[in-house]
């Protein structure tokens, strides 16, 4: 079987990785995702009919890893609270609290972290304090990946309610 996945891997490399490329269009993650899709294949090899082609379904396993890990690159980038983040975070929201002193704006980021729900204060915490991928936070929690995405951009989503209500009731 080893020869075999050798065959593959030589075949269908370069196809998998050039469509990768040309779909994200970043060299380093197309490399990745090429290694991932094959080591893939290597986990599913006994679910998959090798009397059929196998270039269409390593394309479509590339496809899928793509688009995941588009996904999470676009959440991860607008998820941010803790730390130097706080800077983007005003950045980003900033408008909504000109003319605010920063000391204000913290506090009412301390006052509205308290209103978040046990769950999204910790994955907060552990994704910004402690600087934990999601992954590892999901396995802490026990629950999926996709989940700690979500609390994390709905406690961003409430963090930024919350402020810009303290902040327009105290002007």
């Amino acid at each position: 079987m080893n020869k075999f996945l050798e065959v593959i891997v030589t075949e269908h490399r370069d196809t998998v990785f050039g469509m990768l490329y040309s779909l994200l269009r970043d060299r380093e993650m197309a490399e990745d995702l090429t290694q991932d899709t094959f080591v893939l294949l290597t986990r599913k090899i006994d679910e998959i009919d090798v009397s059929r082609p196998i270039l269409p379904w390593l394309l479509t396993s590339a496809r899928n890893l793509a688009a995941n890990a588009r996904r999470r690159r676009s959440l991860e980038h607008r998820i941010f609270l803790q730390g130097d983040a706080i800077e983007q975070f005003w950045e980003r929201f900033g408008s909504v609290t000109l003319g605010v002193d920063l000391s204000e704006r913290l506090e009412a980021l301390r006052n509205c972290r308290e209103n978040l729900s046990p769950q999204q204060r910790d994955t907060i915490a552990l994704f910004y304090e402690e600087r934990l991928p999601c992954e590892q936070i999901a396995e802490r929690q026990k629950t999926a990946t996709a989940a700690i995405y979500n609390r994390l951009a709905r406690g961003r989503k409430a963090l930024h309610t919350c402020i810009t209500h303290k902040l327009q009731a105290d002007a």
